[in-house]
């Protein structure tokens, strides 16, 4: 069973085993209603990274919040959290908010350019959307839109949102929704899904439709890893059957006999030309991070375990060495999520069945060198001086932070970047 392509009922039992913790003791971020001090000099330039759902810039976050609903600030000075608005007694909770762009768009990415704070999205309708303001809100303008939606593919089921240079990166599962029908569950049935890769140009403002997957799948999602040499790479997998009969209701094969066999596959799309083909040295999902040129891969066997090796390539020389930890041969790939960050490999382990999982930190000879026990956050990212926490251990979007230098006291110095409701 695929991690991503069964995500959302991972999220679900997640939400479910966690959700009842309350002794957890953890830093909470400051709501206040305060105006901030945000510039655009502290997102400018390298000085912005769209990371893990967030904008984090010099000591500065902007996120698209739940409670309120909206855009939000954090101060890492202070651990202030406000909403990106400015208008006196706003209560955040109505769409004449100055946090919120417009209620029929979900905002996906967000990025600063040329002075301005961008905000991309889709809509329930089919469409792709951008707006940009002022770095505190201000002046909200819809700057382009483009709908992909069309007679046979009219809804957009999974997307995937990348920033490179000027650009962002977009792929998208389009939906063939006349094959929906009802099941007698009462459950809408699985629908055909397309591929499709999309780029937004900040400087031009435009719109630009890279490719389209010549077939359609069940499930298909497409997860970008990288742009490197001009070269686009991203994670494909798909079911050739709809979800409903592979599959019962807890997620199980319904007959082992008939298994699940779509591509599970990386590919490489050639941004100049449009050419996508299947590369056939790298496996789905094995890439676990870089550092330069250097990047680095996992070995995944045809079970989805782990046989413990880890290549690290440089895509400039071809140079290559393998890396081994012993403490991962025959480790579940959908319950060991393995990442390179900080100049190390974290491991997030997640117990299904328990209310907490551990998190292990191993050097490049394969040594271990610490470890979290019995935690309801596992590490997701990082970004220079902190690392970027879920409670959902193959999540790519943070809901908290450490600073690395307190990883010592893990219990008492993580910080939420909202309350918890």
């Amino acid at each position: 069973m695929h991690k991503k392509r069964n995500c959302l009922i991972f999220f679900i039992i997640m939400l479910c085993l966690v959700g009842g913790i309350a002794s957890y003791f953890v830093k909470q971020s400051r709501y206040t209603g305060e105006e901030t001090d945000i510039t655009y000099e502290n997102f400018d330039g390298d000085a912005a990274r769209w990371n893990q759902g967030i904008l984090i810039g010099n000591q500065q976050m902007i996120f698209e919040g739940r409670v309120p609903q909206g855009l939000h600030y954090h101060n890492l000075n202070t651990a202030d959290t406000v909403s990106l608005c400015t208008i006196p007694d706003c209560e955040h909770n109505t769409d004449e908010c100055q946090a919120q762009f417009a209620p029929d768009c979900s905002i996906m990415v967000l990025y600063c350019y040329d002075g301005k704070l961008y905000a991309g999205g889709d809509t329930t309708m089919g469409e792709l959307r951008f707006y940009c303001s002022e770095m505190d809100g201000t002046n909200h303008e819809k700057i382009a839109s483009l709908r992909i939606a069309d007679d046979r593919y009219e809804e957009i089921h999974f997307e995937d949102f990348y920033v490179y240079d000027s650009c962002v990166y977009i792929a998208v599962s389009m939906a063939d929704t006349d094959e929906m029908k009802v099941l007698p569950s009462g459950y809408m049935s699985d629908v055909p899904l397309n591929i499709q890769i999309y780029c937004f140009d900040m400087k031009e403002k435009e719109f630009t439709k890279l490719y389209q997957a010549p077939k359609d799948y069940y499930q298909a999602c497409a997860t970008i890893r990288y742009i490197y040499d001009g070269v686009l790479y991203y994670d494909f997998s798909a079911q050739t059957l709809p979800y409903e009969e592979l599959y019962d209701e807890t997620g199980e094969l319904k007959d082992e006999n008939i298994p699940d066999d779509g591509p599970s596959e990386v590919h490489a799309l050639q941004l100049d030309t449009g050419e996508d083909t299947v590369v056939p040295e790298y496996r789905y999902e094995d890439y676990i991070g870089c550092e330069g040129d250097e990047y680095y891969f996992i070995d995944i066997n045809e079970d989805m375990a782990l046989s413990g090796d880890i290549f690290r390539k440089n895509l400039q020389t071809g140079e290559s060495k393998t890396i081994h930890i012993p403490d991962l041969e025959g480790k579940d790939d959908a319950i060991n999520e393995v990442k390179w960050l900080n100049h190390q490999f974290v491991v997030n382990e997640c117990n299904w069945d328990e209310e907490t999982g551990n998190i292990y930190f191993y050097d490049t000879e394969g040594q271990q060198t610490g470890k979290i026990e019995d935690t309801v956050y596992y590490i997701i990212g990082e970004d220079q001086d902190i690392y970027l926490l879920s409670d959902v251990h193959i999540s790519t979007n943070a809901m908290a932070y450490i600073y690395k230098e307190d990883i010592d006291d893990w219990d008492k110095k993580i910080v939420l970047l909202e309350e918890e409701q």
